[in-house]
Formats: structure tokens, sequence, C-alpha cells
């Protein structure tokens, strides 16, 4: 038997009766997540957006469905987005590779 974890409405009170803030600013998580709710966190509503939310495991999720895609491909389609992605890499690493090579 799993126990539900308790979900206060208010803080325990602090000394002298006053109540202990949340450094986060967050409210505390009163439910264990559902399967729906990790499901619907994981798939993201665009890349873009979560790119601009650091959301590492939506953009994983989305690679990996554009990487499954790329792969049903076939022909000239598959070269050209290929192409398209190569040299976006090599766009990207180059300036990685001049700020650490010497002098």
């Amino acid at each position: 038997m799993t126990a539900t974890p308790s979900c206060p409405d208010t803080p325990p009170p602090a000394p002298l009766g006053q109540a202990i803030p949340d450094p986060s600013g967050r409210e505390p998580m009163c439910d264990e997540p559902t399967f729906a709710a990790i499901l619907e966190h994981v798939v993201p509503e665009s890349f873009i957006r979560a790119a601009a939310d650091n959301e590492v495991l939506q953009i994983v999720f989305w690679t990996v469905l554009f990487g499954v895609a790329l792969s049903q491909l076939q022909g000239r389609p598959k070269e050209l987005m290929l192409g398209v992605i190569e040299a976006l890499a090599e766009v990207g690493i180059m300036p990685q590779i001049y700020h650490i090579q010497p002098g």
C-alpha cells in the first residue's frame, strides 16, 4: 500500500506564529502525476517553445520523432534534408572550434 503525500493548505507555522514562505514561490504538488500528465509534459507544443523554455526532454522527444520521420524519406528529399542538417551542424560547431583554437 502506498501512502499519498499530504498537501496542507497552509505551510507549517514558524516560530513566533509566523508562516514559513516557500522559497521557490510555487504551490506544493498535491497529487502524484498521472501517466497522462507525464505524456502531456513530454510531448512539446512546439520545438521552438521547448527550446526557449529549456525543456530538454521535450527537445529530445521532438528530435527522435524528427529522426524517425527522416529515416522514412527516400531519394532526393532525404538528401536535401541531410545536406541542410549537415550544413547547420558545421556552422554551429565552427565558432566553438575557433574559440578553442590557441592563438
